[in-house]
């Protein structure tokens, strides 16, 4: 076995949003380096059939920011962009796996943000900025890159791309509303669309609102606010006919826990799914069916599928599930995972689990040393039931203790440490390196923050501060009565809300 190095922790590469085809056979993922290098961050594509041989394969070989791959519906097409001809400039492009043959689709001056390859094979939706005039050029070239509320504000708007003529067309819907995301319906239908009033990201995601988009008709119906930081949108079918779900944070507050939002198309009723829930929601998935459901348990996640009565818990998960990826049946899933000591990578299973890995783009990784991980459950001094994670000295345990001690403080508040490898995400990337320089370290989940639901969530709204922080140093005490801590070597350190 071998140490840690600083250059392990600073170099290398993660996988990024994986994205089966609605095959089934086919998975594509962006690899990703973990520190950017000059002005731009070089990524790639790679496609593996899962279903056959299984060998990866990187299939665009240009230096460029690559991202966003989507399937058609088909699986024949796989769309993504990338800014090969102009760097920042990302236009949409279009691979066929079976030629490995790339063409690209737009040459929007703006650049693409997003995109969604339609049920209309020759339809895809583009979000885009409008494209600069003479006055942003010389602005762009000028580095003045302040943005002006009400004057300059970047707006992304819904243009359709039809692929038999290459035309691009901007349908007159939505006002100057900068569109966040859409998702369309299973069947071919309508796209819902969320939309905000700015895309700042302090205040727009406060004015959300929800519409249907009709692609072939060009029209568009308000289907009024939502709550805030809403995402995550889904379709599913019930006996009453389609509803439309999305994840947004619990009224009346600011300062909560997320919840899952169902909107009845048919009476426009809309509901709370996951109330009184301990856990929170982070991602709805769209199948033909019933969507799936992830939730943040405590250090952990579930995965659930939302029926009418409510979410079926369907697999546990260590640590953290993310970019969740289905086949249109539900019956396969990808998404990013790991586990105490080994690095994120793709895994692939049914929703009922087990998950296997797919990939390994850490292998340097695997003769390394770890501290000790393990996780701690204590109570605060009202006696709310709390959490965390502590990592050991390197080639230590807790008898061989104490040892200094640093705690470091994780942001949001509404945020959280899972148990997962404590490498690489900025501020817990220091704890298995602080393990290697000998120290202990504590990553407390104090109030406030994500995986216990909403009143766990906003139990700290008007009292930021207060009781998260005795949460944090009844921790601290907890450690030094175990014989962990060295009472007279504490240190502490925090990102964004956990540094003040």
């Amino acid at each position: 076995m071998t140490g840690l190095t600083a250059e392990l922790v600073v170099d290398g590469r993660v996988p990024q949003t994986p994205v089966l085809a609605p095959n089934g056979h086919l998975l594509c993922f962006v690899l990703a380096p973990i520190s950017r290098v000059g002005d731009h961050l070089d990524t790639a594509l790679w496609l593996a059939d899962i279903e056959g041989d299984g060998v990866w394969s990187r299939v665009t070989a240009d230096i460029a920011t690559e991202s966003q791959p989507r399937w058609s519906t088909d699986s024949r097409s796989l769309y993504f962009l990338s800014d090969r001809a102009e760097r920042d400039s990302p236009q949409l492009h279009r691979l066929t796996p079976a030629d490995g043959v790339v063409i690209a689709l737009t040459g929007w001056r703006a650049g693409i943000v997003d995109h969604l390859p339609l049920a209309d094979l020759n339809l895809v939706v583009l979000l885009a900025n409008d494209e600069p005039t003479a006055q942003d050029m010389r602005r762009a070239r000028d580095r003045d890159d302040a943005i002006v509320v009400g004057e300059r504000e970047p707006r992304a708007r819904l243009r359709l791309l039809d692929l038999r003529t290459g035309q691009v067309i901007t349908p007159s819907v939505f006002g100057d509303r900068h569109v966040v995301e859409l998702r369309q319906r299973p069947d071919g239908g309508p796209l819902a669309v969320l939309t905000q009033a700015s895309a700042d990201k302090d205040y727009g995601p406060r004015t959300g609102q929800l519409h249907l988009f009709d692609p072939t008709m060009g029209t568009a119906e308000d289907l009024g606010p939502v709550e805030v930081d809403a995402q995550s949108l889904a379709w599913w079918p019930a006996e009453d006919g389609w509803h439309l779900g999305y994840v947004a944070l619990t009224p009346p507050v600011l300062h909560a826990g997320t919840a899952v939002f169902d909107l009845a198309m048919s009476s426009r009723v809309r509901r709370n799914r996951t109330a009184d829930l301990p856990m929170c929601p982070t991602e709805l998935c769209q199948t033909d069916a019933a969507p799936l459901l992830v939730f943040a348990n405590a250090l952990n996640t579930t995965l659930a599928r939302l029926d009418p009565d409510g979410p079926t818990p369907l697999s546990q998960h260590p640590g953290r599930l993310d970019a969740l990826t289905t086949t249109p049946a539900g019956k396969t899933i990808a998404a990013l995972t790991g586990s105490r000591y080994q690095p994120t990578n793709v895994h692939v299973g049914t929703p009922t689990g087990p998950l296997r890995k797919i990939t390994d783009t850490r292998p340097e990784l695997d003769k390394i040393t770890f501290g000790t991980q393990r996780p701690l459950t204590y109570r605060a001094v009202d006696g709310l039931d709390l959490d965390g994670l502590l990592v050991l000295p390197v080639g230590k345990s807790a008898s061989d203790g104490p040892f200094p001690l640093v705690t470091i403080v994780h942001g949001g508040p509404y945020d959280r440490y899972a148990d997962r490898l404590q490498l690489f995400s900025f501020p817990s990337a220091r704890a298995q390196w602080l393990a290697t320089a000998g120290y202990a370290v504590f990553l407390p989940n104090p109030r406030g923050g994500q995986g216990h639901g909403h009143e766990f969530a906003a139990s700290v709204a008007g009292r930021v501060g207060r009781e998260e922080w005795t949460d944090i140093l009844t921790g601290i005490d907890l450690l030094i009565a175990e014989g962990i801590a060295d009472p007279d070597r504490l240190g502490i350190a925090g990102g964004s809300h956990g540094g003040f």
